[in-house]
């Protein structure tokens, strides 16, 4: 069986005004997605470098039905540089938050308002 396209998923990002510790937060929405007791019923790959940022789930839709589904959302182009190794996700019922530490703490609110968010790669992976 061929493998199925990867599904863009539902993104939002917020850059929090006065926020003392200079993340940007990604809340990238997952349908299915869950975690229970410290576990995940999914594998999610987190890739970070200075200026982008590229997030991968996989998982199978019902036990036993061998269907996978996979969501990809890359950021091609980041408005300026973040620090990688402050960077970091955790999951949610549906969600995926990202937090991105800006390497200069100064507001991205309104290049994200002007350029309609954040600058996917949409390139095939």
């Amino acid at each position: 069986m061929a493998e199925a396209d990867p599904i863009l998923p539902f993104v939002d990002a917020y850059d929090h005004k006065g926020d003392p510790d200079h993340y940007l937060e990604v809340l990238v929405t997952i349908e299915n997605l869950k975690k229970c007791c410290g576990k995940v019923n999914a594998c999610i790959d987190f890739q970070v470098t200075e200026r982008s940022f590229s997030l991968s789930v996989e998982f199978s839709t019902l036990k036993g039905s061998g269907e996978v589904r996979k969501y990809l959302y890359k950021v091609k182009r980041l408005p300026a540089n973040i620090v990688p190794d402050k960077s970091s996700y955790k999951v949610k019922k549906g969600q995926v938050v990202i937090k991105l530490r800006k390497a200069v703490p100064e507001s991205w609110i309104g290049y994200l308002d002007r350029g309609g968010g954040l600058e996917q790669d949409t390139e095939a992976p």
